[in-house]
């Protein structure tokens, strides 16, 4: 879900609609430690699955790198 909102074109995720939904979310229920240190690696792997199917699959291993390294420690809050 958070890759399908806040997922650029690029593969990084927009910070403001990513801090957004994330925010959101936790008003509902916090995070774990273990969910916010495991969540680059589902924001990859998410990424990875978008995008396999489209033109761009040539940039696949870029696209996926770039996504991981977009969730940020200001985007977990």
């Amino acid at each position: 879900m958070l890759v399908g909102w806040a997922g650029e074109t690029n593969g990084e995720l927009n910070k403001d609609r990513a801090r957004a939904l994330l925010q959101g979310y936790e008003e509902v229920r916090n995070l774990t430690a273990a969910e916010k240190e495991a969540l680059p690696g589902f924001i990859m792997a998410s990424t990875s699955k978008r995008f396999a199917s489209r033109k761009e699959r040539a940039f696949l291993p870029e696209i996926a790198v770039v996504a991981y390294r977009s969730v940020t420690p200001d985007i977990l809050g």
